[in-house]
């Protein structure tokens, strides 16, 4: 049977309508299914565990920095420089003799110790001297580094790490010795107040 015109042309609308929704839903499927992939799991995604591991830490602002930075007043800063200054010279010096300048190194050294240090040291000039090993007319000293053992606000007790040369006229001998320096505050400057060498190494 022949159908007429106008139901063709039904059946041509109709099969469009199907067309395009079969297409339209197919494409809304697929769009959907590759949007869902991709905060799953699929390669290179890390999940549970794995992406706990690797939360990055919150940036830190600079004055967060600076807050947790250690706080040392300009006071304590100058303090300390002078205290490395003061052992430094008068190590280097109180250790550095010979057996022809009677000494004069303690002397040098004076203006940096307590009084009564001061009165130790002109007692121990002829037994630093009696003390030299036979042969040795000189022993200078050198400043190697500084470790604070124990302070307080007005006394300070330092380990002194120095390299130590004697010389004999012609050999020498180089060792390391180390110092421990107790020093006093007094009139707003650090001052030697005792000073003892430790076993040599």
């Amino acid at each position: 049977m022949e159908l007429d015109f106008r139901t063709k042309i039904f059946i041509w609308i109709a099969g469009g309508v199907v067309l395009i929704a079969l297409i339209g839903g197919g494409l809304w499927w697929f769009l959907r299914a590759r949007k869902g992939a991709a905060p799953g799991g699929g390669a290179g995604v890390k999940t549970g565990q794995e992406a706990d591991k690797v939360k990055p830490l919150p940036p830190l602002s600079i004055e967060d920095a600076k807050k947790n930075l250690p706080r040392v007043s300009v006071k304590e800063m100058k303090q300390q420089t002078s205290v490395a200054v003061v052992v430094r010279e008068f190590v280097e010096r109180f250790g550095s003799f010979s057996s022809d300048s009677n000494m004069v190194n303690f002397d040098e050294v004076k203006p940096l110790a307590t009084a009564s240090f001061v009165s130790w040291m002109e007692g121990y000039k002829k037994q630093a001297l009696a003390g030299l090993a036979s042969g040795v007319i000189g022993i200078t000293t050198r400043f190697v580094s500084l470790k604070t053992v124990a302070t307080d606000g007005t006394h300070q007790s330092l380990e002194v790490a120095t390299q130590r040369e004697e010389n004999t006229g012609g050999a020498k001998r180089v060792y390391y010795q180390r110092m421990l320096v107790k020093l006093v505050l007094e009139d707003s400057a650090w001052k030697v107040d005792s000073a003892y060498w430790q076993t040599k190494e």
